[in-house]
C-alpha cells in the first residue's frame, strides 16, 4: 500500500507542475497578446503624429 501512496503523490505532483507550468505559459500568452497590441496602437499613433 506505501509505494501506491508514493506514486499517486508523484503523479499528483507531476500533474500540479505541468499545470502551474501552463498558467504561466497562458500568462506569457496574454501580455505578448497585449505587448502586441500596445505597440500596435503606438505605431498607429506615430503615424498620426508624423502625418503618414
Amino acid at each position: 500500500m506505501g509505494t501506491d501512496t508514493n506514486a499517486a503523490v508523484k503523479d499528483t505532483t507531476l500533474a500540479d507542475k505541468y499545470l502551474a507550468m501552463r498558467d504561466a505559459y497562458l500568462k506569457v500568452g496574454e501580455i505578448l497578446s497585449e505587448v502586441e497590441r500596445l505597440l500596435i496602437d503606438s505605431k498607429s499613433e506615430m503615424k498620426k503624429g508624423w502625418g503618414y
